[in-house]
């Protein structure tokens, strides 16, 4: 339990859970434009605000070009995701995007005036039960850190040697126990982390594909909140039934479907959900 795995796109949650607290401490607005944090921020993407980041409906593409050592510092990570070319209108439909997390991560140093690791680590993970997680260019108990494996390296080399820089940071480079996403989790569903207007934007459909996502699954157990991720070896799946507060933490290698083991756990959650009506599930 105590074993150390990459977080891969559900590290994206604990990025976003910060930025709901820092809206929740006043310190930040969801209306917000990202301009008024970033400074090299461009005239084209003005209309952008920390509401369309979190909502994915920024308009920013799926990547940025980062030639020239430009993640190598934030404001060269603002400048390259600022040279992007918007695939939509600020506010218009979702198009995923792990820029968005990234450029949370952006306004969060701005804001705190601090490193967004160590932030995220002292505001999210260490404060709320998340005691053996950290960034992966931190400093681990080798004998807890798993390994990365693939069909093409079936060795694996460590999860802590993963380059963690601004083409991944807010998105991507986590490492937490189950232990730890238990605690999250926990925190969460019993209000200790956010409300349930924060719960809602934070769990809101995402549709992201393999590297991340968020769904409403209905079945047989009622409405379940299904977040999703994966990284080089592994994948996450993280079951959450907000009615009755119960959750299911899930961490398989990445080979072939979680499908059948995700249908029987639903099943072990049926005898105990809660069957009120709530709002209508979103596609």
């Amino acid at each position: 339990p105590a074993s150390l795995f990459d977080l891969g796109g559900t590290s994206q949650q604990l990025t976003a859970i910060l930025v709901l607290r820092l809206c929740a401490d006043k310190k930040l607005r969801l209306d917000d434009p990202v301009q008024k944090y970033l400074p090299e921020w461009p005239a084209d993407k003005a209309a952008i605000t920390i509401e369309h980041l979190l909502r994915h409906t920024s308009g920013l593409p799926g990547e940025a070009s980062w030639t020239g050592g430009a993640a190598n510092a934030s404001r060269t990570a603002s400048e390259a995701i600022g040279r992007t070319k918007l695939v939509a209108a600020p506010g218009g439909p979702q198009h995923y995007s792990s820029l968005n997390a990234s450029t949370q991560a952006l306004v969060v140093e701005t804001v705190l005036q601090g490193r967004f690791d160590k932030l995220l680590t002292e505001r999210v993970q260490k404060s709320f039960g998340m005691a053996g997680a950290g960034a992966c260019n931190g400093r681990f108990d080798d004998k807890l850190v798993t390994a990365r494996r693939s069909a093409a390296n079936e060795r694996g080399e460590p999860a802590t040697a993963f380059e963690l820089n601004w083409a991944h940071r807010g998105a991507r480079g986590v490492l937490a126990s189950v232990t730890d996403v238990h605690a999250l989790l926990g925190a969460l569903v019993e209000g200790k982390l956010l409300d349930e207007a924060q719960l809602d934007m934070l769990w809101q459909p995402v549709a992201g594909g393999d590297s991340y996502s968020v769904q409403v699954v209905v079945s047989a157990a009622g409405r379940l909140v299904r977040i999703a991720g994966q990284a080089a070896g592994y994948r996450w799946r993280w079951l959450v039934h907000r009615a009755s507060r119960t959750w299911v933490v899930l961490a398989t290698e990445d080979f072939g479907s979680t499908g059948e083991l995700e249908a029987a756990l639903l099943a072990e959650l049926a005898p105990r959900a809660d069957t009120t009506a709530g709002p209508e599930p979103q596609p």
